[in-house]
């Protein structure tokens, strides 16, 4: 922690220059901290920022027990307001509380550097903080509610088939779990970013209209899933740095750092070829390493079928078959009737603005929601959430599966990703 490069920060400031005065102990804030950046536990009253939507510097905080002998704009916490007044004489009294000529709290604001104000405020007769805050920033929000989003959608999976190499068809139509992905080249297939291995396809599914919020000429979403890998073997070629991401991919992982990996596909993309990953199946058996099992033996030797429309569990094709990677189950998106939340951001039962009502509150009961947690309602696209991802404040475009959903392993739990912000949040 360098408290100097801390006390040279400037709004406007790339995130790289905050990075480096943090040192060792930066973390990109998440997004529900909608920018905000804290110093450590035992720091953090001394000093924050707040990061715009650009990912530039916003705001700076400097607080009580930030050190005073690193002076921002001449100024120290702690400092007389005659002082400070004294040393930018520019300060122009904005409020205050308390009566007479003493208040007990005020705010002063001055608006003479280029592009930012300096506001302190006091604390009787002393500088309790300084802000630095650019008078251009636009920082994070949360999603507000859709009111034009009208429909949520029920995901569920039928017996397993081979997929057509093309001329799908209306079976296939929805997207399909396992098998292969379309539409991409093997040079596109993501690797695990620091093993090197071809991470697993788990699904691809086809969005309706209402949630291609990634522009309506992409269609489709494809997930790939990093199983953990503790002690991955060196493999040869395979290197994630040479790996070219595909344009419309998107990294993720979830709290025990699973990576995973989302590709949005066009209509042509979607309609293309299944893709075979980088390495072959003779290759994968030849390596002793179970996160690749899938690769040499098929996807139906490592992960159980999902269950169907009626919650009865489906079947692997019997045979050879088991061991084609060709291999899925087709989708089917249907849409789901009476759910109150359809278009409302996911959000805690208390003191939400959206209206949302949390499946286990109160209301959520007397409603019945938690029918939309039994099969064939465990997967679907926006309405009402099983899952806490609520704290993570995601928006109402938002897809959540249940842990046979392509063969995740959620400890019995849930996914759930934002669309527009490809968050994800794992959830039992």
């Amino acid at each position: 922690m360098d408290f100097l490069k801390l006390a040279n920060l400037r709004p406007g400031l790339p995130v790289g220059s905050l990075a480096d005065a943090i040192g060792e102990s930066w973390k990109a804030p998440e997004f529900h901290q909608l920018g905000l950046v804290k110093l450590a536990a035992k720091n953090e009253k001394k000093f924050s920022a707040r990061l715009d939507e650009k990912q530039i510097i916003g705001e700076l905080r400097y607080s009580t027990g930030f050190p005073e002998s690193h002076r921002i704009e001449g100024l120290f916490v702690c400092m007389l307001l005659s002082k400070a007044l004294a040393v930018r004489p520019q300060f122009t009294p904005f409020e205050s509380q308390g009566t007479g000529e003493n208040p007990e709290t005020a705010t002063f604001i001055d608006r003479s550097e280029p592009g930012y104000d300096i506001v302190i405020n006091t604390k009787g007769q002393l500088v309790s903080n300084i802000i630095l805050r650019s008078r251009d920033a636009v920082f994070p929000a949360f999603e507000p509610a859709a009111p034009n989003l009208k429909q949520a959608f029920n995901i569920w999976p039928s017996d397993a088939k081979r997929i057509p190499e093309s001329a799908r068809g209306s079976e296939w139509h929805d997207g399909w779990l396992f098998g292969l992905p379309p539409g991409i080249s093997s040079q596109h297939w993501p690797l695990h970013p620091r093993h090197g291995y071809p991470l697993r396809h788990a699904f691809t599914l086809r969005l309706p209209p209402d949630y291609r919020v990634k522009g309506q000429e992409l269609v489709a979403l494809s997930l790939f899933v990093g199983d953990m890998a503790e002690n991955a073997p060196k493999l040869d070629g395979f290197v994630p740095q040479l790996m070219v991401s595909h344009p419309q991919s998107f990294a993720m992982e979830d709290v025990i750092c699973r990576k995973y990996v989302g590709i949005w596909l066009t209509q042509d993309e979607f309609e293309g070829p299944p893709c075979h990953p980088p390495m072959t199946q003779t290759m994968a058996a030849s390596i002793d390493f179970n996160e690749i099992k899938w690769i040499a033996e098929g996807y139906s030797a490592s992960f159980p079928p999902p269950r169907g429309e009626d919650g009865v569990r489906l079947k692997w094709p019997e045979g050879a078959a088991g061991t084609d990677l060709g291999v899925a189950f087709p989708l089917t998106v249907v849409v789901r009737d009476e759910d109150p939340n359809v278009g409302l951001p996911p959000r805690d039962e208390d003191g939400d603005e959206s209206s949302y009502i949390s499946m286990f509150s109160e209301q959520g009961e007397e409603l019945g929601l938690e029918r939309f947690h039994e099969a064939p309602h465990v997967h679907h696209l926006g309405g009402t959430m099983y899952g806490d991802a609520g704290r993570m404040h995601f928006g109402p475009y938002y897809l959540e599966f249940h842990q046979d959903f392509g063969g995740c392993n959620l400890a019995g739990g849930d996914i759930q990703i934002d669309l527009k912000r490809m968050a994800l949040n794992w959830s039992r």
